[in-house]
């Protein structure tokens, strides 16, 4: 009979592995204790998810202005949900001490406009409309004006906003929100709100960064005195609530085309992008054809932005925000009438602050010496529009000539035709059809390529040369 021994012990029970589960254990159990003790300490509202960043160190003093901060909130919070709100209150009162110090920029909470202080007298000027209303022709304008206009796209004369993944993706949380371009911003849910002027704060920064190598040329003598910089996206439009908060001199152009044109448009990228965010993805809208529902936005967001504009400056009385805004229907730009053109160019050329003389404002309305790099983009000539842009502006008559039914359901613009002069037509009185109110074009003046010509995908730009000097 064989004695009996007990079995050995497994390996993972050495004394040396005890000791190392022991230890680790421990370290566990600390551990937990350090996290719960700040779970009831501090809570996890200390880190919402609202709060802003900090904003980048590279802030530009004529570019941003305050947050607004929010008021009567209780000292004594009984819930979460007024700690998160005391905690959003104190990440803007934090934001505003900073751009109090970058951007030198004066707020206070007893003053809803909050007064502004900046460096430069110069402002912002930013070209919008609904697309295909023609802003590429006023970009063109602009820079026999003098205007400093920074551009991403020598097609379309539009900065992209790719730095920020496009402008859709900083318009549509918004519309999704407000269903409308009026709206006052402190409406929309914070993190929306703090996403959206962050991503233009940030776009700001980088148009800003290209004003030395992305300007279009200008006239060698003529400079307009008023803008430090422009730029032109026509969706900008609906941001106007946000950009009139960041900016602290912004000057805004709000470009119109009749509707009616728009509608037969080739160009559904708005209704594509923006109609579903507006209306709703199963709005009873959503079965119309697409002349309407393009009719319907140009409508709506037109009249919005208009109605924008009246209120703001009504609260704005007082000028705290430096604010101006020109509207210009194209038609009127490109109308045979020089007598027309001539005071549309005029009126623009003033509110830009442009030394450009009268002379030479007659020699752009009548022998039509834009500065421009293709023919094909020639639109005002000396006899007016030509053939094919007749065939362009206007072609909405024809059209609906064939099709009464859209006559009918046209009527839902009655209201923006008639607010811009399209229906009724607006008529010009006392306006010489052949002469620029009693001024002749004496010269036509030189255009020359800044000292930072335009590099565009490795190419550089010189206007009225070949475009294939390489970089």
């Amino acid at each position: 009979m064989r004695a009996f021994s007990a079995p050995a012990s497994p390996r993972w029970c050495s004394k040396q592995n005890l000791i190392f589960l022991g230890l680790a254990l421990w370290l566990l159990l600390l551990g937990s204790t350090i996290y719960l003790f700040k779970m009831f300490a501090f809570g996890p509202h200390n880190q919402h998810k609202n709060v802003r960043p900090a904003l980048p160190t590279r802030v530009k003093p004529q570019q941003y202005g305050p947050a607004k901060s929010q008021q009567n909130v209780s000292a004594k919070p009984q819930s979460n949900e007024q700690i998160d709100v005391m905690n959003i209150k104190r990440a803007e009162t934090n934001i505003n001490l900073l751009l109090h110090e970058r951007a030198k920029a004066v707020t206070t909470d007893d003053d809803p406009n909050y007064k502004r202080v900046v460096d430069k007298d110069q402002a912002v000027l930013i070209v919008g409309g609904t697309d295909g209303s023609g802003t590429r022709k006023v970009v063109q304008v602009l820079e026999y004006l003098g205007t400093n206009m920074v551009v991403d796209d020598m097609g379309t004369y539009d900065i992209h906003a790719e730095i920020v993944k496009g402008w859709p993706k900083i318009v549509t949380p918004v519309l999704d929100i407000t269903k409308s371009l009026h709206y006052d911003i402190y409406d929309i849910p914070d993190a929306v709100r703090h996403s959206t002027i962050e991503s233009l704060q940030i776009l700001l920064e980088e148009t800003e960064g290209k004003i030395t190598n992305k300007t279009l040329p200008i006239p060698k003598y003529i400079s307009a005195k008023n803008i430090y910089f422009g730029f032109k996206a026509p969706i900008s439009m609906a941001l106007l609530p946000f950009w009139v908060n960041i900016i602290p001199k912004i000057k805004f152009i709000h470009i119109i085309r009749d509707g009616r044109d728009i509608a037969f448009s080739e160009n559904t990228g708005p209704i594509r992008k923006f109609f579903n965010s507006t209306y709703g993805p199963n709005s009873k809208y959503e079965k119309d054809r697409n002349e309407v529902k393009a009719i319907r936005l140009w409508n709506d967001q037109n009249l919005q932005v208009h109605k924008f504009i009246e209120n703001f400056r009504e609260k704005n009385s007082n000028g705290s925000i430096l604010f101006d805004y020109f509207t210009i229907r194209t038609e009127d730009l490109l109308a045979q009438n020089h007598g027309v053109r001539f005071n549309t160019l005029k009126r623009l050329a003033d509110f830009i602050g442009s030394n450009a003389t009268d002379s030479d404002i007659c020699c752009l309305a009548t022998n039509g010496n834009l500065p421009l790099r293709r023919k094909e983009m020639r639109l005002i000539g000396r006899s007016g529009l030509k053939a094919e842009n007749r065939l362009k502006y206007g072609k909405w008559k024809a059209k609906l000539k064939e099709n009464k039914l859209l006559q009918n359901t046209f009527a839902i613009a009655a209201e923006a035709l008639k607010t811009f002069g399209y229906e009724p037509e607006l008529v010009y009185k006392n306006v010489d059809s052949k002469k620029c109110a009693g001024v002749a074009c004496k010269k036509v003046m030189p255009i020359v390529v800044r000292p930072s010509s335009i590099h565009q995908q490795g190419r550089v730009t010189v206007p009225n040369k070949r475009r294939d000097t390489k970089k």
